[in-house]
């Protein structure tokens, strides 16, 4: 199901600590082991085994406002990622602010989520972590004004973009970070920490407030740390 605003928000009345107060079915994943978002450190990973390939190329994307935040949803199925057992199509861009997931205890300003499917309706959720700043990054320039013009409601442009200067990443398994948070969901976080123009949110009203769910337990459970496939 999709909550809906006057379900959940981020607020203390209605925020991540009451989400399974909220509703059955928030509360029946709330019960689900392993959630996320977690902290990541270097040194407490093994080593990720298996390969991990993008498949990404400029498409055509449609904003959607989903509270509380705006979300990017493709056209189509052009854009997925190769795993061992098969491909996960790119079903949804979204970002949280501040980051939800650390880096070695350390939290940037924002976190973009690429969240897939494949035809299991199994998940696999990509995040990657940028700094504001003030100026026109690289990352800034790859995205034109015209290609984000918001008022249009239609966006062409690549995603590989987000990860042009990503190699490594951690790995592991666990939920979806917005009620109902349910799992599992297979998660793959860049290490690599990009640059990002305040202007490219700010200029094209993308919804900026503070959205991110609080670290949670670790729970005994594995973390990999692996490389991306070329």
């Amino acid at each position: 199901m999709v909550a809906n605003e006057e379900q959940w928000d981020y607020s203390p009345e209605k925020g991540p600590e009451h989400w399974k107060d909220l509703s059955q079915d928030f509360a029946q994943a709330s019960q689900y082991p392993y959630q996320s978002p977690i902290s990541l450190v270097h040194e407490k990973t093994s080593k990720f085994e298996k390969q991990l390939e993008l498949h990404y190329q400029v498409a055509d994307f449609y904003e959607k406002e989903i509270f509380p935040t705006t979300h990017l949803v493709p056209a189509n199925r052009t854009n997925f990622i190769l795993l061992e057992d098969g491909p996960f199509y790119l079903t949804d861009i979204h970002f949280h602010k501040p980051s939800e997931h650390l880096i070695d205890h350390l939290q940037e300003d924002i976190e973009f989520h690429f969240v897939h499917q494949n035809e299991k309706q199994e998940v696999v959720v990509l995040g990657v972590l940028f700094h504001l700043n003030d100026d026109k990054t690289q990352f800034y320039n790859k995205m034109t004004e015209k290609d984000w013009d918001l008022s249009e409601k239609k966006h062409t442009f690549d995603p590989g973009s987000f990860f042009s200067d990503q190699a490594h990443f951690f790995q592991y398994l666990g939920s979806l970070t917005t009620p109902p948070t349910n799992g599992p969901v297979q998660w793959f976080v860049f290490d690599g920490v990009g640059e990002m123009s305040r202007k490219f949110l700010t200029n094209f009203h993308l919804h900026v407030k503070q959205n991110a769910r609080p670290l949670q337990a670790l729970n005994q459970r594995n973390i990999c740390w692996g490389n991306l496939s070329n």
